[in-house]
């Protein structure tokens, strides 16, 4: 969801072209007869245990996770679209959500693979069922595909929940906005991915509901198609169900987070309003106010810098007593989609934004390039390229330059990696340069990423004076 340095994007596009050909199995399997059904699963589970960082391919999930597949008989010979799946999902403080990336025979990102998401609704043994989808890694929405499911089972305790269906072209991907592929069951193998939560969905009895990004774990398991076929398989997909639940496959309306909201003065005119505050608004009313004008400046979501009267901070308290939150500190940006604050991700958009005070700019990585100039003079018409953009551009970035040395005592920290991936470059004859100097060489030179910090806090100077 971020780059934070040159390695991770080195390290990410390696990791891309490995998936290629090696299956990513971050997972421990099993055989697991369901007792109520009598339907005899291939297992892939994460065990109960603390999930450390973003969670990306881990082995562990508290309260653990397990996800069963049975295929056909003959799915080795004759490609399944449908299977039946079991789903044991966790919600260790009584909350959350688990989630089924239904994968190909390369791999199961998020983009273009449906998704299928569950969680307990709070009426007795019920579970809402989601099929989502996304062509990037994005929030992702509900999917307009071919895929059905039938529930055969499910239960509900106050630690775990149990969903036992019938996942009907769950494994072609068909949404109307993509160009439809499907996973080969014949290939002998393929990729499932996996994501847990353990905060609700914004409307745990709405199965459209909105839902903050994935905490307790994520990853992706391999599937061994001659373990998962099953002679029974006729009979079991044409049991009847013995619990009720919901689901949705359509389109929904986003579910609102209510936040407190100060008054719009009365009595008081002004020469212009903007709404939103955020990349472009406060710019905007900025350069208003510097031309003598008076602005109303309107923003929907809370105040994100302690500055500015935020207060949104860890929940452990190690900032608090300090004038500043979750958003001034840049290490944290990952917050809003990983242990954030409800109301903070956007949710009538279908693409990840942060509705705050500062929009996107207050919950990115900070990231702070000057433009190459052949963005400008290739892709932009007359009047906007690079010669007519240079001003600007000055302007910009001598009110706020950035660092590649972001620490508050300007030193750098954990360059093994870095080191390792400059020495590889240096001797294949890449230049190491600073990004930011040389904004147009960007052949076979390599830099420590620049980022928008002042003093280590995230840099908000445009507010100032707006």
């Amino acid at each position: 969801m971020k780059t934070t340095n040159f390695l991770c994007g080195v390290l990410s596009c390696a990791l891309y072209f490995i998936s290629a050909v090696l299956a990513q199995d971050f997972a421990s399997h099993g055989t697991y007869t369901e007792p109520n059904t009598g339907i005899v699963f291939y297992t892939s589970f994460e065990t109960n245990g603390t999930v450390e960082g973003d969670g990306e391919f881990s082995e562990v999930s508290w309260g653990g996770f397990t996800f069963g597949i049975a295929l056909p008989e003959n799915a080795l010979t004759v490609d399944s679209f449908e299977y039946i799946g079991l789903i044991i999902g966790s919600t260790p403080n009584g909350t959350g959500w688990s989630g089924v990336v239904q994968g190909d025979n390369v791999g199961a990102g998020m983009p273009n693979h449906l998704m299928l998401l569950a969680w307990p609704t709070g009426n007795g043994d019920e579970i809402a069922t989601s099929f989502r989808y996304t062509s990037g890694y994005l929030a992702p929405v509900p999917y307009g595909g071919s895929a059905s499911i039938y529930p055969i089972y499910s239960k509900v305790n106050a630690t775990n929940w149990t969903l036992v269906y019938k996942c009907t072209n769950c494994l072609i991907f068909d949404d109307p906005t993509q160009a439809s592929f499907n996973t080969s069951t014949s290939k002998g193998g393929f990729e499932q991915g996996w994501a847990q939560s353990d905060a609700p969905p914004y409307d745990k009895t709405d199965a459209n509901s909105n839902f903050d990004q994935h905490n307790n774990g994520m990853g992706e398991f391999s599937i061994a198609v001659a373990s998962a076929t099953q002679s029974d398989y006729s009979k079991w997909a044409t049991e009847t169900a013995t619990t009720t639940y919901t689901s949705t496959t359509s389109s929904g309306t986003p579910t609102a987070t209510s936040i407190s909201a100060s008054a719009v003065p009365t009595g008081v005119t002004y020469d212009y309003v903007v709404i939103g505050g955020g990349a472009g608004g406060i710019p905007i009313a900025d350069k208003l106010s510097e031309a003598g004008k008076s602005v109303l400046l309107i923003e929907k979501g809370v105040a994100s810098s302690a500055r500015w009267g935020g207060t949104l901070r860890p929940e452990s308290g190690w900032l608090d007593g300090y004038n500043l939150t979750w958003f001034d500190v840049p290490g944290e940006c990952n917050r809003i989609w990983n242990g954030g604050s409800d109301g903070v991700a956007c949710t009538d958009t279908d693409q990840m934004a942060g509705c705050i005070l500062g929009g996107g700019t207050a919950v990115n990585a900070g990231l702070w390039w000057k433009p190459n100039p052949a963005d400008w003079d290739v892709n932009f018409p007359t009047g906007w390229k690079s010669s007519d953009m240079s001003a600007a551009t000055q302007r910009v970035f001598s009110r706020l330059p950035g660092t590649d040395h972001p620490s508050m005592d300007g030193q750098l920290y954990l360059q093994s990696g870095f080191n390792t991936i400059r020495t590889g470059l240096a001797n294949a004859n890449w230049t190491s340069v600073t990004a930011n100097d040389v904004p147009s060489q960007k052949n076979r030179t390599y830099a420590h990423t620049p980022y928008m910090y002042i003093h280590g806090e995230r840099g908000v100077l445009w507010l100032h004076t707006s």
